[in-house]
């Protein structure tokens, strides 16, 4: 931002600006709509109480983004909080498409359960400082991927086989499920070191570039 001009800079500040609040205001409606239609469909037709829905929904993700204003790592900067909503959404959504394409059908508690351990892995993951070395993402997932063995094999709602429609050998299911949780993770963490660019000479520590110098024909 700093090489740009003035007005380049803040047409680029501007368009983050703009695709943040119109997500915001989004999943603001989305979530009105989700309370209104699916948990509570009796008041879909009252305008006066939809309206207060999404007055409540609104100060709650007020509250949110100012609680995540004074976290460590998430209120240096608007793209901190961009990049912790992305790997939340791959958190929360790539093990559910996951489970439902394998024929599991996975109730409103269970979903809700799996959502709510993925985004806890992914914060805590990231304010704990491990989100330089591994995508936060990965701990979301295999939280997500945990919670949804434990669910399938304590929780009397939920269906026993995890696997939905494929069967597993019944003595061994959450051994199975951990080596897929294990090889879903070393498949993306191998995927990034293999594809991943090099660093450049100005994001190196001066250790590293002393050394990349020294070897330096």
């Amino acid at each position: 931002m700093e090489q740009l001009s003035p007005f380049l800079g803040g047409l680029i500040l501007a368009s983050i600006f703009a695709a943040t609040m119109s997500t915001a205001d989004s999943q603001v409606l989305a979530c009105t709509a989700a309370i209104t239609d699916d948990i509570r469909p009796q008041w879909s037709q009252d305008h006066k109480t939809t309206k207060k829905v999404t007055l409540a929904v609104a100060a709650f993700a007020t509250v949110i983004s100012l609680v995540g204003q004074q976290l460590p790592g998430f209120g240096d900067s608007v793209f901190s909080l961009v990049v912790l909503a992305v790997y939340g959404l791959g958190g929360i959504f790539v093990p559910l498409l996951l489970v439902r394409m394998a024929g599991y059908e996975p109730d409103s508690q269970h979903t809700i359960a799996m959502m709510m351990a993925a985004m806890t892995g992914v914060i805590v993951w990231t304010v704990l400082g491990f989100g330089e070395d591994v995508f936060p993402s990965v701990p979301g997932m295999g939280a997500a991927f945990a919670t949804h063995f434990l669910l399938c094999a304590f929780r009397d709602s939920s269906a026993d086989n995890p696997f939905g429609r494929y069967t597993v050998p019944a003595s061994k299911p959450m051994g199975i499920g951990a080596a897929v949780v294990l090889l879903l993770a070393a498949s993306v963490e191998a995927s990034y070191l293999a594809f991943s660019p090099e660093p450049s000479e100005s994001t190196m520590s001066p250790e590293h570039t002393a050394f990349r110098l020294i070897l330096k024909p």
